[in-house]
């Protein structure tokens, strides 16, 4: 049976134990295969995902559409992993080689010049 995509918009989405999950309010396409390959979920059950964010849902998880849409699985609770902090590793300086240069001082040669002569 034939449906247009436009009427998946907004349809609710439930679990297989009949639990309230979200709704539709995206979807994307996977042109190759000429198949949808997600539905995007907003207003989503704050009991079951964290912060009740939207939450994005493969289609090949979706048992039945009609007038809901019914999955045929869900993994369960869905947390959010708090940010993690990242050390910033110090950085090494450039090491310059450092050559006399007569009376004038010293000049400094870039780290990739040091051991290469040139032949």
């Amino acid at each position: 049976m034939l449906t247009e995509i436009t009427s998946l918009y907004n349809l609710e989405v439930y679990t297989q134990k009949g639990v309230y999950l979200g709704r539709i309010y995206e979807i994307l396409l996977d042109t190759e295969k000429n198949a949808i390959y997600e539905v995007i979920l907003g207003e989503t059950n704050p009991t079951i995902v964290d912060e009740s964010r939207d939450l994005g849902i493969p289609f090949r998880w979706v048992q039945s559409v009609s007038e809901v849409v019914v999955l045929k699985y869900f993994p369960g609770k869905i947390h959010i992993k708090p940010k993690l902090k990242r050390h910033r590793k110090k950085r090494r300086k450039l090491r310059v080689i450092k050559h006399r240069w007569g009376s004038h001082g010293t000049s400094r040669l870039p780290w990739e010049s040091r051991g290469r002569r040139k032949t």
